[in-house]
């Protein structure tokens, strides 16, 4: 913990930063832990061969584009890298991903009760979490300002659903449309230079992919996330104390000093005693 203390005539202000779990978006079933992949973003191997890396009697190929196709699992292991993370779910064979083929004919149309519970009987989980479509666009542009600067934009358009087939039926329990886009920009005096130092199509679509899964990760999983929050003291003796135990990270020890000054015929302590309760629920985890 990081604290520094800034001095006023009434107080003094501490800050330190921590790491808080925050509850998920939504909250499923507990008798869901144990959940699996799905990438049916995949494109048919003769698509494949036409937009990007494939690899054929044993060697790489790479056409003109990165293959999306690939790029795409990279969600599904960022998401169960956040999701082992939480200790929400468990993620059956993180490193399997079940890769159906991507048919314009069933476009975005719901997986079927026995092909999810196919695949989830086959890898031993109860619920499944899919890649339903994953599209990138990418684009690089120069401008001007007394100097040459390189932009590139990629954005990546990505759904998400979460399966769950129980009792005879599939429940589609949550599902997620995202529309992401990231900027890399390099500025330098010679044009040459700045397609150099621009990063990679192939390392931007990554990046992209990865915050894609992460995302629907802390949407149905409580995720930890690092928070900058402060804390007041003053001359009370009793404020002094808590504030002792805030600094060891004893919250429950301050918060029951901090909870008696609350009630304080002084209106200064008063306030910053009920301030400081409430940074001491959230790290103790009680947010409500």
């Amino acid at each position: 913990m990081i604290v520094a203390v800034m001095f006023t005539s009434c107080y003094s202000v501490k800050h330190f930063s921590s790491e808080i779990l925050y509850p998920a978006e939504n909250v499923f079933d507990k008798e869901i832990t144990d959940v699996t992949l799905i990438n049916r973003s995949y494109l048919p191997i003769e698509k494949r061969k036409q937009a990007g890396i494939f690899y054929k009697e044993g060697t790489y190929f790479r056409e003109t584009e990165y293959n999306d196709s690939i790029v795409s699992d990279n969600a599904l292991y960022s998401l169960a890298y956040r999701l082992n993370e939480s200790l929400r779910f468990n993620i059956v064979r993180n490193d399997t991903i079940t890769k159906l083929n991507n048919d314009k004919d069933v476009f975005l149309q719901p997986l079927l009760y026995d092909e999810v519970k196919d695949i989830c009987d086959n890898h031993g989980a109860q619920a499944a979490v899919s890649l339903e479509t994953f599209y990138s666009f990418d684009s690089l542009f120069v401008v001007y300002e007394g100097g040459y600067r390189l932009i590139r934009m990629t954005r990546l358009l990505s759904v998400y659903k979460f399966y769950f087939p129980h009792d005879g039926r599939l429940s589609t329990i949550d599902s997620k449309y995202y529309d992401d886009t990231l900027y890399w920009s390099v500025s330098g005096g010679l044009f040459d230079d700045l397609y150099d130092d621009m990063i990679s199509r192939k390392d931007a679509l990554y990046e992209v992919s990865y915050n894609s899964g992460i995302k629907f990760a802390e949407r149905i999983s409580p995720h930890w996330q690092s928070v900058n929050r402060l804390y007041y003291e003053n001359s009370d003796e009793k404020m002094k104390l808590a504030a002792q135990y805030a600094e060891l990270k004893e919250w429950k020890e301050a918060a029951k000093i901090w909870k008696e000054v609350t009630v304080s015929d002084k209106k200064i302590s008063s306030a910053l005693a009920k301030y400081n309760m409430a940074v001491a629920s959230e790290m103790i985890g009680e947010l409500d």
